[in-house]
């Protein structure tokens, strides 16, 4: 059985810092091993503008969150989806997980299309 989820929900904004909250989900079971994340995320509106722009161009795009405790990318040429996830305590203990998949076709135009379809305030 192989299986993956990657799921990206926006949950709220903040108009002063201009960032929009998303809610990560991410599910793996694969190759014998199965693991699960959840998380929230701040990312700048203009990082997300700048992803967006960059799946529409057929470019390599990726979106981080503000701490550096999130990121996705993907690259269209060669088809690949990249994501990392690591979460810090006060005391500096961390864990994290990460993953890279290959793109099947029409992957690529899913993903540009989930993220122009989300509402924009700014």
């Amino acid at each position: 059985c192989s299986s993956d989820l990657v799921a990206i929900n926006l949950v709220d904004f903040d108009e002063h810092i201009h960032s929009i909250k998303f809610f990560v989900e991410i599910v793996v079971d694969k190759f014998e091993f199965s693991f699960s994340v959840s998380m929230g995320c701040w990312v700048e509106c203009a990082v997300f503008d700048a992803f967006v722009d960059m799946l529409k161009r057929g470019r390599v795009a990726r979106i981080e969150d503000m701490n550096n405790d999130f990121s996705l990318l993907v690259d269209v040429e060669n088809k690949k989806l990249v994501w990392s996830c690591v979460k810090r305590d006060v005391a500096g203990n961390a864990i994290g997980a990460g993953g890279e998949e290959v793109l099947v076709d029409g992957a690529a135009n899913r993903i540009k299309q989930a993220f122009e379809s989300y509402p924009k305030w700014w």
